[in-house]
C-alpha cells in the first residue's frame, strides 16, 4: 500500500516537473501589451518598424512576430476567436478595438518567412 502511494506521489511529482519546465500551458503575450496572446507558431523578432511610446494619454506599441508554417487565415482567424473573450470587438479586416484603443493585426504575406505586425494605438475621434 505504501509502495502504490510514494509511486503515484512520484508520479505527480515527475508530471508536475515536466509541466514546468516546458512553461505548461500558460500563453505568451505580446511584449509591451500583457493583454494580447501570442499565438503559438509566431515568434517575436526585432524589426525596423517596431515601436513603443507610451504616455498617460495613451501608447503606441508596434510589435512584429514570424512563422514559416502559420497562414494568414490561421492568425487571423485565431485573433478574431481569441481577442473578444479579452473584451476586443472586432471591427473587421484584423481591426479590433477596446475602449479607447485601436490593435491592426496585419499579415505581410509577401515575406518569407510570413510576418505578422501588431499596431496598437489610441483611437482618434
Amino acid at each position: 500500500m505504501i509502495f502504490g502511494f510514494h509511486r503515484c506521489v512520484f508520479v505527480f511529482l515527475l508530471f508536475f516537473m515536466c509541466l514546468v519546465s516546458t512553461g505548461g500551458s500558460a500563453d505568451s503575450y505580446l511584449p509591451g501589451v500583457d493583454d494580447v496572446p501570442l499565438m503559438e507558431g509566431l515568434t517575436v523578432v526585432e524589426a525596423a518598424e517596431d515601436f513603443s511610446f507610451d504616455t498617460p494619454a495613451g501608447r503606441i506599441i508596434v510589435v512584429n512576430a514570424v512563422s514559416d508554417h502559420l497562414t494568414a487565415a490561421d492568425v487571423l482567424l485565431f485573433y478574431q476567436k481569441t481577442l473578444p473573450a479579452l473584451g476586443w470587438i472586432s471591427k473587421g479586416d484584423g481591426l479590433f478595438t477596446r475602449d479607447r484603443d485601436s490593435l491592426q493585426v496585419r499579415v505581410l504575406r509577401n515575406k518569407n518567412p510570413h510576418r505578422v505586425q501588431f499596431e496598437l494605438s489610441l483611437m482618434t475621434d
